[in-house]
């Protein structure tokens, strides 16, 4: 489980990795790090594959897309003891994740976290993309206003 809370809190802060897969990375190196997946959608060109809640997509067997989809949370994932710090002071709070994770709730993380992000308006009125200066895209439901993934994909450059 430890694994799991260092894993996506360095999805957040960096984007760059997820598990320790980044973009570009084989799908048979995917699976020989990761082992064998819970679900594979798709063939053997285009499709993804899931550990749990973790979702890499790929294209002609080449990783394109690291993903947290929230829904595939089930048992939720306790971050404690998260440190915020300014002015050589620290502070501490603890923060759950799990399907039910509200979009207000994610923002106070991101920015307890001092992550720089905006949000975006597209054409999809259904749903609020909140933009990382890493690269990450925050997908919200708004009617409901739960997560419905935090995803990077291989056009983003930094």
């Amino acid at each position: 489980m430890f694994t799991h809370l260092l894993a996506m809190l360095n999805f957040f802060k960096i984007g760059k990795t997820l598990n320790g897969i980044e973009i570009g990375t084989t799908l048979s190196n995917l699976i020989t790090a990761l082992g064998e997946p819970t679900e594979i959608v798709g063939d053997h060109q285009n499709g993804y594959v899931y550990y749990e809640y973790y979702r890499y997509g790929y294209t002609k067997n080449i990783i394109t897309e690291l993903s947290i989809e929230f829904p595939l949370i089930e048992t939720p994932i306790l971050l404690q003891d998260v440190e915020y710090k300014k002015y050589d002071i620290s502070l501490f709070e603890d923060f759950s994740l799990d399907q039910d994770t509200q979009l207000h709730e994610l923002i106070r993380l991101l920015n307890h976290l001092q992550l720089d992000w905006t949000s975006k308006n597209e054409i999809d009125k259904d749903h609020v993309i909140i933009r990382l200066d890493n690269g990450l895209n925050i997908v919200g439901d708004l009617s409901e206003g739960f997560i419905v993934r935090i995803s990077i994909m291989n056009g983003f450059k930094n």
